[in-house]
C-alpha cells in the first residue's frame, strides 16, 4: 500500500513539476498559432513564437519544447516549431514527421518538400499542406522533437517576425518555385495569400480581424463590462479604408457583428463546432439599390475616408461574475462571433460576413487571464436583446 502510495504521489508531483516549468509567456504565444488543419495558419505567428524561444540558450529552449510537447496538448504547433528549430546534420536527412497523408497543391509530392508540413523561404515558414489524412494514430511531438534532438542540429536560421513587403516577396517566391507542376487553384492561392496576412498593431490584440474591400473590422481580445451585469460586451472598430465616404446600414440590429457563443479550452482548438449561425442575406440587385439610395438619403452611419467608427454590442447571457468563476477552466476562451454588415460607398456595395471565411483572419481564442475594461461611452453600445 505505501508502495502504491508513494507511486501516485511521485506521479502527482511529477505532473505539478511539468506544469510550474511551463514558460508562461511561451504558452500565450503558442495559443496563438493555429494548427494544421485549421484554416487559420500565419506565419508571422510562428516567427513570433520562433523569435522568443530563441532568446534562450539552446539547452533551456529545448527544455521548453520538451515541456509543451509532453503536455499533448500543442501537437501540430510543436512539430512545426520543431521543423523550424531543427535542421540535418551534413550529408543526411531528417525524416518526416509521421503524423499522417499530406495533401499538397499543383501535383507535388513529400519528395519536393522535405521540411513538410512546411517550406522555409527567406526564413518564414509557409505551410505547405492543407491538411492530413490519418487511419490510426499520429507519432506524438515529444517522440519527433526527440528525433529531431538525436539526428539533427539546432539550425543556423534567426527568425524575426515579417513586414507586409518581406512576407509578400517570400509568397512571390513560392508561388514562382519550379516545383509546381500544375498551375495553382484559386483555393490553393488563397490558401497561401491567406498566411501572410498582418493585423494592425492596434492597442490591445484583436480576437478577429477582416480586410474588406472599402473597410477593415477588428474585433479586440479584451472583454468588456457595460450597464446590464449579466451581460458581457465586446468592441468591434470598423476603418473606411477607401477613398471615399462609406456608409454603413445599422438599421438592423442582427446586421451588425456580434458574439454568438462561448467557452472554456483547454487547448487553443476547437473540436465541436455546435453554435447556430445566420444564413446572411444576399447581396442582390434588390439589396444594392436599397444601399445606394439610402446612402443618398443619408439613412446610413457615414464614416468619412481612413477614419474608423466604433460600436461596443453584448452577449445577453453572461456578465463578469459569471465568466470569472469559470476562469479555472481550461487556458483559453473561445468567443464565437456571427452576424453580417452592408456598406457601400455610393456605387460600389460590399457584404462582410462569416460565410467568407478568407476574410477573417484569427480563431476566436484568447489566452488566460482575460483582459476586462468598463466601456466609458455608453451611447456607442448597439443593443440587440
Amino acid at each position: 500500500m505505501k508502495i502504491i502510495l508513494t507511486i501516485i504521489i511521485a506521479c502527482a508531483l511529477s505532473v505539478s513539476s511539468i506544469a510550474q516549468d511551463l514558460d508562461r509567456q511561451f504558452e500565450v504565444k503558442i495559443g496563438q498559432c493555429s494548427s494544421i488543419n485549421s484554416g487559420n495558419y500565419t506565419c508571422n505567428s510562428y516567427l513570433e513564437l520562433a523569435n522568443y524561444i530563441q532568446t534562450f540558450d539552446q539547452t533551456k529552449a529545448i527544455e521548453i519544447l520538451k515541456n509543451f510537447a509532453k503536455t499533448g496538448k500543442y501537437e501540430d504547433q510543436i512539430v512545426i516549431l520543431t521543423k523550424m528549430l531543427f535542421q540535418a546534420k551534413e550529408d543526411s536527412v531528417l525524416r518526416r514527421p509521421m503524423i499522417g497523408a499530406a495533401g499538397f497543391a499543383g501535383n507535388t509530392d513529400y519528395e519536393d518538400w522535405p521540411m513538410e508540413p512546411i517550406e522555409i523561404i527567406n526564413d518564414i515558414p509557409f505551410l505547405i499542406t492543407s491538411g492530413y489524412a490519418l487511419g490510426g494514430h499520429p507519432e506524438p511531438s515529444i517522440m519527433y522533437l526527440e528525433y529531431c534532438i538525436e539526428n539533427g542540429e539546432w539550425t543556423n536560421n534567426n527568425y524575426s517576425v515579417k513586414n507586409i513587403k518581406e512576407l509578400k516577396y517570400g509568397l512571390k517566391l513560392l508561388f514562382s518555385s519550379k516545383k509546381w507542376n500544375t498551375e495553382l487553384t484559386s483555393y490553393n492561392i488563397a490558401f497561401f495569400e491567406k498566411q501572410i496576412s498582418i493585423m494592425p498593431n492596434p492597442s490591445e490584440p484583436n480576437l478577429l480581424y477582416c480586410n474588406g474591400d472599402l473597410c477593415s473590422i477588428q474585433v479586440g481580445s479584451t472583454l468588456l463590462e457595460g450597464p446590464n451585469p449579466d451581460y458581457f460586451y465586446i468592441k468591434v472598430e470598423i476603418k473606411n479604408t477607401s477613398d471615399n465616404i462609406i456608409g454603413i446600414d445599422l438599421s438592423d440590429k442582427w446586421k451588425i457583428i456580434y458574439p454568438n457563443q462561448w467557452g472554456n479550452l483547454e487547448v487553443p482548438e476547437r473540436n465541436i463546432i455546435d453554435e447556430m449561425r445566420i444564413v446572411p442575406d444576399k447581396l442582390d440587385e434588390l439589396k444594392m439599390d436599397k444601399l445606394i439610395a439610402d446612402f443618398k438619403n443619408g439613412k446610413l452611419e457615414f464614416i468619412d475616408p481612413h477614419e474608423t467608427f466604433i460600436y461596443y454590442t453584448e452577449f445577453n447571457a453572461n456578465g463578469k461574475d459569471a465568466i470569472d468563476k469559470e476562469s479555472e477552466i481550461g487556458n483559453f476562451m473561445y468567443l464565437s462571433l456571427d452576424g453580417q454588415l452592408f456598406l457601400t460607398d455610393g456605387s460600389k456595395c460590399e457584404r462582410i460576413s462569416f460565410i467568407e471565411d478568407t476574410q477573417w483572419i484569427g480563431n476566436s481564442i484568447i489566452a488566460k487571464p482575460l483582459k476586462w475594461e468598463k466601456i466609458v461611452n455608453e451611447d456607442l453600445i448597439i443593443d440587440r436583446d
